[in-house]
């Protein structure tokens, strides 16, 4: 599977969760703790990947270093909203807020990547970085599912 397929897999499945997230109700704080921890790691470890691989492999790259610069200013605002989240009670309606805004801005934050970070990546990148990228990705998604059959277990 491409690199490409695999970032909109994992879009998708931290666009689920958000979507869980938001059918729970302030009635139901232990069902959003429980969701929230999914969320909270998976999307804080798809942006350090991101990070770590997408965007050190661009950043030297004149076209596409402004869409990284772009695209780690939305890291860390997204990571503020995660962080922020975990300060607040699940039951509260700032803490339901805080959730419909960083749900939003990972829409808009998901869309400017298939318009512009995936365009650089193809033109920017080799075919063998492109794997080694997909390659790390899925170690990633691998190492995810084995923590969360073990949380599972326990």
């Amino acid at each position: 599977m491409s690199i490409f397929n695999l970032i909109k897999d994992e879009h998708k499945r931290i666009d689920s969760l958000l979507r869980q997230l938001e059918e729970t109700g302030e009635d139901q704080p232990l069902e959003r703790e429980k969701l929230f921890e999914k969320l909270k790691e998976s999307l804080s470890g798809f942006l350090k990947f991101e990070q770590k691989t997408v965007y050190e492999a661009l950043k030297e790259r004149e076209k596409a270093r402004r869409l990284c610069l772009l695209g780690m200013e939305e890291h860390q605002l997204m990571s503020g909203i995660l962080e922020e989240l975990s300060l607040l009670s699940p039951a509260k309606e700032t803490w339901t807020a805080k959730l419909q805004m960083l749900r939003d801005f990972f829409k808009v934050y998901r869309e400017n990547e298939k318009e512009g970070l995936f365009k650089r990546m193809k033109k920017g990148l080799k075919n063998n970085d492109l794997k080694n990228m997909a390659t790390a990705l899925k170690n990633l998604s691998l190492i995810k599912q084995k923590q969360s059959f073990v949380d599972n277990e326990i």
